[in-house]
Order: C-alpha cells, then structure tokens, then sequence
C-alpha cells in the first residue's frame, strides 16, 4: 500500500511538473544588468594579491572587505590606506581608506571609505551611437562602511558590515 502510494505521488508530481507552466522572474527589459558591481572590487592589495584566496585568514581593516570577523584580529588600532591605477591603460583609478579600533576586550568598530573613478567617459545617445560632438563626462562612486566584530574564543569571531 505504501509502495502504490509513493508511485502516485512520484506520477502526479510528474504530471503537474511537465504540464505546469513556466514561471519567470524579474523584469525583460532589465535582463543581463546587475546592481552595483562596485562592492565586488577588493582595494586593498595584500588580500588582492592573492585573488581572494584565504580570505579566512586575513585579519585587521582588510578584512572588511571580505570576512568582516577578521576585523576582531587588531590588537587596539589598524589604519589602511590604498590608491590604485585599477586595470592599467583604463584610467580608472581606486581609494579606499579603513580605520578599526578596539572598543572592548573581544569587540572592534571599523569604518571605510572607498572611491572609484572611472574616468572621462564618451557621451552617447540613441541617435549618436559613436558619441562624436557630444563631449565627455566624469563619474564617480563612493561606499561607506561601518563594521563590527566581536572575538567569541580563540578561534571563533563573528562580525557584520553596513
């Protein structure tokens, strides 16, 4: 009985998952675009360098970036400053500067900035795809951070960015 009852239940959930209709999400015209692709772009060099790897290991303002606990790992103030010619010949230049304190005997407050400037960039329309004549502007972007951590034993820290 058991078995004839799971074949039933394994059918019609076949049968309604063939025949049920397509369920889309999201917006057509909006397809393919993402939102602030900025906050993926790690400024500071040393975990950089490493292309990400070990980011459970980093420890101090770099870690604000990627694992926020590693921020617990200061002994009372780190201060990071970094300038960066992003991807040579692009013109596109980044700043970031972080500053964490301990504020307890296991927690640590850390505060960033980070600039982007893409440089001049060619104005564009619809009806000038090439942009000829139309002139140039220059954006930029800027993200502030505000982070704490807290150091619960030797080997476990847990901490949050905003």
């Amino acid at each position: 009985m058991k078995k004839s009852f799971r074949y039933m239940v394994l059918s019609l959930a076949l049968i309604l998952g063939v025949s049920a209709p397509k369920a889309f999400a999201g917006n057509e015209d909006r397809s393919g675009q993402a939102g602030a692709p900025e906050l993926l772009i790690n400024p500071y060099a040393a975990s950089a360098g490493w292309g990400n790897a070990g980011m459970s290991f980093v420890k101090g303002v770099e870690a604000m970036y990627g694992n926020v606990a590693g921020l617990s790992g200061i002994k009372s103030l780190d201060v990071n400053f970094s300038h960066t010619d992003w991807l040579k010949g692009s013109d596109v230049r980044i700043s970031a500067f972080g500053l964490a304190v301990r504020v307890g005997e296991s927690s640590v407050l850390g505060l960033s900035f980070f600039t982007l400037n893409p440089g001049r960039i060619q104005e564009t329309t619809t009806d000038s795809p090439d942009g000829s004549g139309l002139g140039t502007f220059k954006p930029s972007l800027m993200n502030i951070n505000i982070a704490f951590a807290k150091s619960f034993s030797n080997s476990i820290s847990g901490g949050f960015n905003r």
